[in-house]
Parts: C-alpha cells; structure tokens; sequence
C-alpha cells in the first residue's frame, strides 16, 4: 500500500509540475491552454504500471473560470473502451448541462487545504462504472494561489487486489479503512464494502498506515 501511494504521489507531482510551469506564462489569464498536456498523461500511463483508473488536472472555477477539465481514462482500465484516452466530460460552471461542482468535494477540500498529495475515499467513481473509487489529490498553485488540484483514482477492488496477499497472512478480521471507518481492503467478506464504526475501531488494534489517512484493524 505504502509503494502504490508513492507511485501515485510520483503521477501526482509530474502533472502537478507540468501545469505550474503553464500557468507561469499565463499569470493572469483565465484560461490555461495546456497544451500538449493530453500527451502528458498518456506518456504517464504508458511509461508507469501503476493501476490508475483516472488522472488529470481539474481547475479551480474561481481562479480559472474559463479552463475546461483535463482529465481521461484509460482504455486499459476501461473494459468497454475501443482504446485511447476518454475524457471526464463534466462542466464547472452552474450553468453548465454536465456541471460537476467539485469545490464541494471531500477529495477537493482536503487536497486544496494541504500541502502535500492526500488520499480521500472511497466514493462512487463520477463517470458512470458505478465503482468504487479513492482519489489521490495534489493542489497546484500559482504565487500561493489555488489554481487547481491534480488527481488520480483507483478501484476499491483494485485496493483489494493489491492487498489481498498481505491480508491473508494476518488475523481475521483485518481491513484497511479509511479515516471515516470505511473498508477499503479486508480478509474479512462480511466486511467487504461496509463500514468500521470508530468505537469499534477503538477498541481493536489500529495503526496509521504511513504516507496515507488510512489504518490498519483488527476492529469489526
């Protein structure tokens, strides 16, 4: 868990130094262009094995009402896809048909008042899979302010998948749970999907896993 964060965290850092050196150049404007940053983040799923469902950059509406989203799946990591890059087709503005208000968000919230990557979740992936999701989000900012937050989701059952092997060698019940109490990952079935209560979290082993807001339990 702690090597996928950190891969993550590498994603992360690369788009989130990739639109800071944009936005540099276009100090005041209230459009970034971005251009070529649809390569960017193909380069960044074909160069890293990292199972990211979605990654990209989302712009603060305040700061850059007239900048569109610039998020995509990959086809990889879609099944139903016929291959290339889709786009999170979603509208910032409140006028907008698709709007999206992700300044609301618990993902946004929290990526936009710390300083450094931070991972919220699970939440139902946005898009329509229906998934399970956990963001991983990084504010970008220009002279100290918020321009935007780049992001990247993976599956709760790709979660599951990575950390099936560890959990199998501990104790039963033991899950990776969120901050919240949700089950990301468990050895547990009757736990899969559900929710940990905090006194329950309190009075079974927990530990903080490192580089995440997530714990390690034994609770149930």
């Amino acid at each position: 868990m702690v090597t996928l964060s950190k891969q993550v965290n590498v994603l992360l850092d690369s788009m989130r130094a990739r639109v800071e050196e944009e936005a540099a150049g276009s100090a005041g404007e209230s459009a970034l262009r971005l251009a070529g940053f649809e390569a960017f983040v193909r380069g960044l799923y074909d160069s890293q094995d990292t199972p990211v469902l979605g990654m990209g950059f989302l712009p603060n509406p305040k700061a850059l009402p007239d900048t569109a989203v610039r998020w995509w799946y990959h086809s990889s990591r879609q099944p139903d896809s016929r291959g290339g890059l889709r786009p999170l087709a979603v509208g910032l503005q409140p006028d907008a048909m698709d709007f999206y208000d992700t300044t609301s968000t618990e993902w946004w919230h929290r990526g936009a008042t710390s300083e450094g990557p931070v991972v919220s979740g699970p939440f139902v992936d946005i898009s329509g899979t229906n998934a399970y999701v956990v963001t991983f989000a990084q504010a970008v900012r220009l002279s100290e302010r918020l321009i935007g937050l780049v992001a990247a989701d993976i599956t709760v059952a790709t979660l599951q998948t990575l950390c099936q092997n560890h959990l199998l060698d501990m104790p039963r019940p033991t899950s990776v749970i969120s901050s919240e109490g949700m089950v990301i990952a468990t050895n547990a079935g009757a736990l899969l999907g559900g929710v940990v209560e905090q006194e329950a979290t309190a009075q079974g082993r927990s530990a903080p896993i490192s580089g995440t807001s997530w714990y390690l339990t034994t609770a149930h």
